[in-house]
């Protein structure tokens, strides 16, 4: 009795060692069904991201990209660029790793093309791709779990497992995300080559092609995929009786397509492994040990273990410091090495019986490797995003737990059922509402500062977009608590990454809007200006500015000064120290600076103003003055402040006639400004008209 105990066992969690067969015994009313429900089921859970905008890096791959924007024209430098050149231009080797991932950047600039922005369209797209790979992790596993007629289609290995993975939350991040597209294309067509290398053993040759083709495609996507040059002789080996020269065609096939992907790649984006980012946001291991360096990403297996089994809270932003580093004596460290190598061991300790439970834990070993950490730093400790391949062994690895439980009845049959049901209904009810999390940049960073308090990254995020978004607030009572609460995530930031310029920024823009005063302000700009670690232009901008603005001329010439020096051909910084040095009283400088403004841009019209103004202000030499103001208003006819500046200039001289004609010409662009019916007043009177006078001056005092 034991002995065939044990063999019953091992046949309910043991795939199918046969060569490979299609079809399924079901009927043929049966036969779409379950195609069908899996469709409808996957529309049904990612229905609700049709009305969510766009969050995250959706800018980076889209809304800002500059060849995305280009639309069908940008196509060709999509395909020859970095992923992200289109977004940082020449600051992208500020973030990690080369990125040649152009497929899912070439469809958004088609959508662009044909549509322009348009969220809603995104987001059905990429739910349609994601119902699309659903249908094809279905169609993989039934060629390699036949259905068998004691088992009704939804209660068998395929169709479970395809319900757990489309249901499973930790999926939002690369479906509700548009950005995630690359995630969903990857996957699409690793499996689609996974399917065409399966089917080249039963079907023939032919398949083959198929494979290759779907594996160039699932690379350019995303390079995750390479590990499929690993799973596919895994899978042949668990099953299907593939000889040695299958198994040399088969990985043939998918391997030539790699190579030609990796020479597109070489020639087009950055090596990953040339050089890591010195900024802790984007390397997080900058600091560490080597110790740090290994025992941390090992601990993060641990995590996404638990978020795979329990995927709650769930969070976009796991960067520093929400995973402090740790070393090898570390209880968390320990813990998750045994329970990794006990897998591992599992797994392994099955291979020779091939059973489902093996290959689903080496398939997820297989394709989380490259983004582990252990090979090579992928810029940030842990990612949900990076289970979306990995994910759908552990989502098999359920199905066939719950099917050898409903085949041997250890547990009563019902209970298994409702247990089955109710972990697709939990998963599918926290994919659903976490869906929504993804409404908007601001909903995004305001949850996800709470499910990630200890990120420097995310609560900066949420500062900034709070800050931003008080920009538009009218209740001025409602805009002063939204400063407050994004002056609270910034001061969290700071507490974790005291050094981070861009939290630094935000926050004294935000000391700024609550207090109005400079004063408040600029401690937080000098601080990034002593630390001399990037932002420097920004926090001399910003400082200089808001000085000026407070007229204390004398302290926001240091900043300005600064900033140009840092930009010499930036005309605004240019023109504001000019302005600056002349409220200051230091003409011969003020001259000097406009002089080089208008150098740099002569047919700038503010240029042209600005050195113009200088002549007449500061020294009175109306001469010099006038042919400048005159060619800013003919530069930019529709600037009143031109028009005011150049009539008083030939008040100034005499030419009262000029006066009247510039005045006239104010009053077009500013109907009833009252400082131009004065103008004329006094020039009319000046000229012996009395009654023009009398009149104008009447409409200036109305």
């Amino acid at each position: 009795m034991k002995k065939g105990k044990k063999k019953e066992e091992l046949a309910a969690t043991k795939p199918t060692t046969a060569n490979v067969v299609s079809g399924t015994n079901a009927n043929s009313q049966q036969k779409y069904l379950p195609y069908l429900l899996i469709f409808l089921f996957t529309c049904l859970v990612y229905g609700n991201t049709l009305w969510n905008k766009y969050a995250s890096d959706d800018a980076i791959v889209l809304t800002e990209n500059i060849y995305v924007k280009e639309g069908f024209s940008g196509i060709k430098d999509i395909f020859t660029h970095d992923v992200f050149e289109g977004f940082f231009k020449e600051k992208k080797s500020l973030v990690a790793g080369g990125r040649y991932r152009p497929l899912s950047v070439a469809t958004f600039a088609v959508e662009y093309g044909l549509f322009g922005l348009d969220p809603m369209l995104s987001h059905a797209i990429n739910v349609l791709l994601f119902g699309a790979t659903c249908l094809l992790i279905y169609f993989l596993l039934l060629q390699l779990f036949p259905d068998k007629k004691d088992i009704p289609f939804y209660l068998s290995i395929p169709f479970l497992a395809t319900l757990f993975y489309a249901a499973h939350p930790i999926h939002t991040e690369a479906v509700a995300n548009i950005k995630g597209r690359d995630e969903i294309m990857s996957m699409l067509f690793a499996i689609a080559s996974l399917i065409g290398t399966v089917l080249y053993i039963s079907k023939g040759s032919k398949w083959l092609v198929f494979a290759g083709v779907s594996m160039f495609l699932s690379l350019l996507a995303k390079e995750n995929s390479v590990t499929f040059l690993a799973v596919v002789p895994l899978t042949f080996y668990f099953f299907t009786k593939a000889n040695a020269k299958q198994y040399l065609i088969a990985v043939a096939a998918i391997l030539l397509p790699t190579v030609l992907y990796l020479i597109l790649r070489s020639q087009y984006a950055a090596s990953g492994l040339a050089e890591e980012s010195s900024e802790i946001l984007n390397n997080p291991f900058v600091h560490a040990t080597f110790a740090e360096r290994y025992a941390t990403p090992v601990y993060s297996f641990l995590l996404y273990y638990y978020k795979l089994v329990f995927p709650h809270p769930l969070s976009h932003d796991y960067y520093f410091n929400q995973i402090p580093l740790i070393g090898f004596g570390d209880v968390k460290f320990i813990t998750s090495a045994v329970v990794t190598i006990a897998l591992l061991g599992i797994s392994l300790n099955q291979l020779k019986r091939k059973t489902v439970v093996s290959y689903s834990i080496l398939y997820y070993f297989i394709t989380f490797s490259v983004v582990s950490n252990i090979l090579f730093s992928v810029g940030i400790i842990m990612n949900e995003r990076f289970l979306f391949m990995p994910s759908l062994g552990f989502c098999l690895l359920l199905a066939a737990g719950f099917q050898y439980f409903l085949q041997t009845k250890k547990i009563p049959v019902v209970a298994t059922q409702i247990l089955m049901v109710a972990v697709i209904g939990l998963y599918s009810f926290k994919t659903y509402s976490r869906n929504m999390v993804w409404k908007d940049n601001l909903t995004l960073f305001i949850t996800d500062a709470k499910n990630s308090p200890n990120s420097a990254k995310v609560n900066t995020s949420a500062g900034g977009d709070l800050l931003a978004a008080s920009d538009t607030e009218t209740d001025s009572l409602k805009r002063k608590q939204m400063i407050e609460e994004a002056m609270g995530y910034l001061t969290q930031a700071l507490k974790i990454y005291p050094e981070n310029f861009n939290t630094l920024l935000l926050m004294g823009n935000a000391q700024f809007k609550y207090y109005k005063s400079a004063e408040a302000a600029t401690p937080f700009y000098d601080k990034i200006i002593a630390m001399n670690k990037g932002g420097e232009f920004l926090a001399n901008q910003n400082a200089g500015n808001l000085l000026f603005g407070e007229q204390k001329y004398a302290l926001a010439i240091p900043y300005l000064k600064r900033a140009v020096n840092m930009q010499p051909d930036n005309i605004d910084m240019l023109l504001r120290l000019s302005d600056s040095y002349a409220y200051n009283n230091q003409a011969d400088t003020a001259l000097m600076y406009a002089e080089v403004a208008y150098k740099n841009q002569p047919d700038n019209a503010a240029t042209v103003h600005q050195l113009g103004r200088i002549y007449g202000k500061s020294f009175n030499r109306l001469d010099d003055a006038i042919p400048y103001l005159l060619k800013a208003t003919q530069l930019n006819p529709n600037e009143s402040a031109y028009l005011e500046d150049l009539g008083v200039a030939y008040g100034l001289k005499g030419d009262f006639d000029a006066v009247i004609e510039t005045m006239n010409k104010l009053l077009q662009i500013r109907p009833n400004y009252k400082p131009a019916y004065m103008n004329l007043s006094i020039s009319y009177r000046n000229k012996g008209d009395n009654a023009n006078a009398d009149l104008y001056m009447q409409k200036a005092n109305e």
